[in-house]
This record gives structure tokens, C-alpha cells and sequence, in this order.
């Protein structure tokens, strides 16, 4: 999970060393890392960042973490 994920730089640098491997595995098996920002601009810039990396895995939530605690729980 990186919190404040800005443009993703932790975010795209961990999915680099992760590779494959499983991070957190989710409900259906599927491995991700989460990244979450307040600013949504912010976001859309790490979006655009891995994408163009090919990163895999990468999951992005808008906002504080106090509101994601639920969608995580349903992710993970």
C-alpha cells in the first residue's frame, strides 16, 4: 500500500521489483498493490506513469484512507 502516492513514484518502483510475485492477494487471487491519493490529478498522473511502464497489478483509490477502508476490506 503506498498512502500519498503523489505520481506514483514508490507506487511504479515497487510493481517493478514485485514483478509477478504476490504482494496481497485478493479475494479472486489476483495480486495488487494499492496506491492511494487525495488529489485526483495526482492520481491520474500515476495512472498514466504505470500504464506507460506496463506495470500490472496496480490499484488506485481517490482519496483519505479513512475512505477507502471499505473498498480495501472488499478488495483484499
Amino acid at each position: 500500500m503506498d498512502i500519498a502516492t503523489g505520481i506514483g513514484e514508490l507506487v511504479v518502483t515497487a510493481a517493478e521489483v514485485v514483478g509477478d510475485s504476490t504482494t496481497t492477494t485478493t479475494t479472486n487471487g489476483d495480486s495488487h498493490i494499492l496506491a492511494i491519493d487525495i488529489s485526483p490529478q495526482m492520481l491520474a498522473i500515476a495512472k498514466k506513469r504505470s500504464m506507460f511502464l506496463g506495470c500490472k497489478g496496480l490499484a488506485f483509490g481517490n482519496g483519505q484512507l479513512s475512505q477507502q477502508r471499505g473498498s480495501i476490506d472488499a478488495e483484499l
